[in-house]
């Protein structure tokens, strides 16, 4: 299945081919756990890792960026899957253009500024 990669550490935008399975989402996306934070008008998906701001350090950075009208900085890499109506997942439909047009890398001083102010929020993260 062909998918967009958002590789937010090597500022680039690639298309990827994946099997569909939860693990080959995790390998691209290079985390434990994911979110969709949004949908494209054309039902393609953007796929997150979600611990992108806790899985980000001063040591191990890897990158951030925004994608089009969603307003959070996105932590890590960026996955697009095509889906159809009832949620199944397919080819992405969007071309890596359209996808260049909406991406807007954070340059690592910003990103490192987002993430410790982000961090810093007042709250204790505690795993369970």
């Amino acid at each position: 299945m062909k998918a967009i990669k958002i590789n937010s550490k090597e500022k680039t935008i690639e298309l990827v081919e994946i099997d569909g399975s939860l693990e080959s989402i995790y390998e691209q996306l290079e985390c434990e756990i994911f979110t969709c934070p949004t949908t494209l008008d054309n039902l393609d998906t953007l796929y997150v890792d979600d611990e992108g701001l806790f899985n980000n350090s001063d040591e191990d950075y890897k990158g951030a960026f925004y994608f089009g009208e969603y307003q959070q900085p996105l932590f890590g890499h960026g996955l697009i899957i095509g889906s159809d109506i009832e949620g199944e997942s397919r080819d992405v439909l969007s071309s890596i253009k359209n996808i260049e047009n909406i991406v807007q890398f954070i340059n690592e001083d910003t990103g490192r500024y987002l993430l410790n102010k982000m961090q810093d929020n007042g709250f204790t993260f505690i795993p369970l």
